[in-house]
């Protein structure tokens, strides 16, 4: 099996980010996305040390908890380079 070098997956990165925020502004995407599906997608664990170091910023609503999207993209980025 082919192993892609970390750059590599750095710039696929930085376009698949480049991308949702295009597809964001043309109203394809929402800005916002609920406390299950950010726990799924970056990790329950690597969320809350984002949300207590107030990286991220969550927003409720009702009885549902959501996140920017934009916000977690970029403290995933970070997490990438660092």
């Amino acid at each position: 099996m082919k192993t892609i070098p970390e750059s590599d997956w750095l710039k696929l990165a930085c376009i698949a980010y480049q991308f949702e925020k295009t597809a964001r502004a043309a109203g394809l995407l929402g800005g916002q996305i609920t406390q299950a599906t950010a726990f799924r997608m970056y990790g329950r664990e690597r969320v809350e040390r984002w949300r207590r170091s107030g990286k991220v910023n969550p927003v409720k609503s009702g009885s549902r908890i959501f996140y920017n999207s934009d916000e977690l993209i970029n403290q995933s980025l970070k997490n990438q380079i660092a």
